[in-house]
């Protein structure tokens, strides 16, 4: 047998092993795996809402800890990419006197992100979570605070 020279061996007609003697083997680690798509959410389920949301509009949102005990709030949009699905922006707070910078992101029809810093300090707190899920009139979900009691409940963010 010479180098270069296709050999095929078969092993009891069930499976056929091909084989090149002058392929040259490389050392190299296989490359990483690209990293996952941002997937887009159902055709027509989240595209009027994330349209308003990403374009910066204003919308208008509330925070529930109780049946009695909810914040109403307004939020913003001024960055987002949408092949990574990341976004900043702001969230404000009226009745608490507070302005924080949200960042986040947007895969599918789940939208999340974390106040991370203040704009304008006031009784709101910061490192709140959420998570929604997104649909034609507006998202809902649940938030985190870690600094209060109670320390989580339902959200919403209108469409509006």
């Amino acid at each position: 047998m010479k180098d270069g020279q296709r050999h095929s061996f078969n092993v009891s007609d069930v499976a056929r092993i091909e084989f090149d003697m002058g392929a040259q083997v490389n050392p190299a680690a296989p490359p990483s795996p690209a990293p996952p798509a941002v997937a887009s959410p159902a055709p027509g389920t989240a595209a009027p809402f994330l349209t308003n949301f990403t374009s910066g509009k204003q919308l208008s949102c509330q925070v529930r800890a109780s049946a009695t005990k909810a914040w109403d709030c307004r939020i913003k949009v001024s960055s987002y990419s949408p092949g990574t699905g990341a976004f900043t922006g702001q969230i404000d707070w009226p009745g608490l006197g507070s302005i924080h910078v949200i960042q986040g992101t947007i895969q599918g029809n789940t939208l999340r992100f974390r106040e991370v810093s203040v704009i304008r300090r006031g009784a709101a707190n910061l490192n709140s979570t959420y998570e929604f899920t997104i649909g034609a009139t507006g998202a809902t979900g649940t938030w985190h605070d870690p600094a209060n009691n109670p320390p989580s409940g339902s959200a919403v963010i209108n469409n509006k």
